[in-house]
């Protein structure tokens, strides 16, 4: 496949932070983004814009350096999935987002050669996993959620604050929750007149139970366990 010199994309791809310069370099350009991932932050996720995948992708390998990540579509090629260890480089399709393999409409078999390059993709992405370690949980602490008081009824029945995760600006709202008998034990919204939504979110995210929650101190003097909601604002 070739890109050309005219057909950009993005490329979000994963180095060790000791090889953050070779791939800065083989992009010709600075990363529009960049930050820690990995169990020790021993690796670095960057994304380039307005690039051209297939030379730096196959400088990096040369040099065997090992990596993972994946490209968008451009206007004559698909988006694909890649990744590389010890001089070994692997890719596959995802046009649209979704990884796909041709089918015989004669017979309905899958194209077998198609298939063995996904498996062949897969078995080397999950060595380059193994070799980063699994990515550490976000921690945030509560302090940077600038949490406000916003109930109806109570301003402690409700928080609302803001989150930036990868420069993205997000909602955080604080849900003050009980259990009661009255309520079969379930957890629940302190205030009656959150119970619907929450009942519907807790349906269609298919929580199980119940969610987690977090006790915080609130102008109330008290303490009060809260469920975190995080989502991002609507686009413009």
């Amino acid at each position: 496949m070739s890109t050309g010199t005219d057909d950009p994309c993005v490329v979000t791809i994963r180095v060790r932070r000791t090889d953050v310069a070779a791939a800065t370099a083989a992009f010709g350009t600075e990363p529009a983004e960049s930050h820690d991932t990995g169990h020790d932050g021993g690796a670095r996720t960057l994304v380039f814009h307005e690039v051209h995948p297939d030379r730096p992708l196959a400088e990096l390998t040369a040099r065997r350096l090992v990596f993972d990540g994946e490209h968008s579509s451009g206007l004559t090629y698909p988006g694909r999935l890649f990744a590389s260890q010890d001089g070994e480089f692997r890719a596959v399709d995802q046009p649209y987002s979704v990884i796909s393999v041709p089918i015989d409409l004669d017979t309905l078999t899958v194209d077998p050669d198609a298939l063995s390059a996904i498996r062949a993709y897969k078995h080397l992405a999950d060595q380059v996993r193994g070799a980063f370690g699994r990515p550490q949980p976000l921690a945030i602490a509560v302090s940077a959620l600038d949490l406000r008081e916003i109930g109806d009824r109570k301003p402690w029945h409700r928080l609302l604050g803001r989150l930036r995760i990868a420069g993205v600006d997000f909602h955080v709202e604080g849900i003050a929750v009980e259990r009661s008998a009255a309520a079969g034990h379930c957890q629940q919204p302190v205030a009656a007149d959150l119970r619907t939504a929450f009942g519907s979110t807790a349906a269609g995210l298919r929580a199980e139970d119940s969610f987690s929650a977090i006790r915080l101190s609130t102008g109330d003097g008290r303490e009060h366990d809260y469920v975190i909601f995080i989502y991002p604002y609507e686009s413009d």
